[in-house]
């Protein structure tokens, strides 16, 4: 069931370095919301903050994160995870066939029956449309695949553990334009079923496929709406400056 989450007046630091300042916003369930904005702008910062990986990075935080009305920071990490699943930039895989690969987490919740993981597994290539493509490949190396494949690998291992939140960290970084272009139409189905967190550098992307966007700049939300109103007519002057390209203009001259 997709979730509901809510981040209100979070501010993320390790040691004295500050990473994100008094962040708010709200994720309607069953919705994509992209976060674009500069590299180190606090994308990828917020994800971790959200599945409590930057815990384990010694980050200390302030304000709250609910994800369906509880706040995230009463829960075990481990058992958050059950629910939130996430995909980062580079694909990370291990040792193993491609099916040793997408049931990994479902092995690591102690889920050991090999039809309940086999009906998981399959599950989550019919959400991807890649059934056809990948059920012959199930009993390939995973190391042997090349890079756009191990990426989808690394999303079906996230889809097989059902979450009810998925965070994507640049998740088409790695794939080519027929790749991206299935991904996002995945991404609009599988938002039925959870709901969607993506960082994005890719403005056409966030236009194509998310309900809701946020430009984080140096830590800070400058401003965060339904996409389509943010993209034509934004309110604030510095969102203006980074979808039209004056921002990086702005930032290259000042190097």
């Amino acid at each position: 069931m997709p979730a509901a989450l809510s981040v209100s007046g979070l501010n993320l630091r390790y040691g004295s370095q500050e990473v994100l300042l008094d962040l708010s916003l709200e994720i309607l369930p069953g919705h994509i919301l992209a976060l674009i904005g500069p590299e180190d702008g606090g994308k990828s910062s917020l994800l971790r903050a959200i599945n409590r990986m930057a815990d384990e990075e010694g980050a200390s935080y302030c304000g709250n994160i609910l994800l369906n009305g509880e706040s995230i920071f009463l829960k075990d990490a481990v058992a958050l995870r059950r629910v939130i699943g996430m995909v980062p930039p580079t694909p990370v895989l291990f040792r193993g066939s491609v099916f040793d690969n997408i049931v990994a987490g479902l092995r690591l919740q102690g889920r050991r029956g090999e039809a309940e993981l086999r009906g998981l597994a399959e599950s989550a290539l019919e959400q991807m449309g890649l059934a056809k493509e990948y059920a012959p490949l199930l009993g390939e190396r995973a190391e042997s695949l090349p890079l756009p494949a191990k990426q989808m690998v690394a999303f079906l291992r996230a889809l097989a553990l059902e979450p009810e939140l998925l965070l994507l960290d640049e998740p088409a970084r790695s794939l080519d334009a027929a790749g991206t272009a299935h991904m996002e139409e995945a991404l609009c189905r599988i938002k039925k079923r959870c709901t969607i967190l993506l960082a994005t550098n890719t403005l056409q992307q966030a236009g194509r496929i998310a309900d809701e966007t946020a430009l984080l700049i140096d830590g800070r939300i400058v401003e965060y709406g339904e996409t389509a109103e943010l993209f034509s007519n934004p309110r604030a002057r510095q969102t203006e400056d980074y979808l039209t390209g004056r921002y990086r203009e702005k930032v290259s001259l000042s190097l």
